[in-house]
């Protein structure tokens, strides 16, 4: 199976390929949390917010930036509101 096909003269990728490009981009980056999400450790300076990326929902940072996986700018969410996220999302928070 080809990763890419060709759609109106224009070569695309499989969205397969695309996953797989994406997790290879989290390797070694500290704002992708893998495991169990220690919120409360994310927010250094206790003002109870993170910033979250809205697509990959373990890219959590205590700083605006973007996601370094898709590039999607970072949302400013409350740690109740992060936690929401990754729990809808399949992901485990620590308590």
């Amino acid at each position: 199976m080809e990763c890419c096909e060709k759609k109106e003269g224009k070569m695309s990728e499989s969205k397969d390929h695309k996953m797989m490009m994406h997790k290879e981009q989290d390797s070694g980056n500290p704002v992708v949390r893998k495991g169990i999400v220690d919120l409360k450790a994310i927010d250094k300076n206790k003002d109870g917010k993170v910033y979250q990326d809205m697509m990959d929902w373990n890219v959590i940072s205590d700083e605006p930036g973007e996601c370094p996986l898709c590039g999607m700018t970072l949302k400013e969410v409350t740690l109740k509101n992060a936690e929401e996220n990754l729990i809808n999302n399949n992901f485990k928070v620590k308590k």
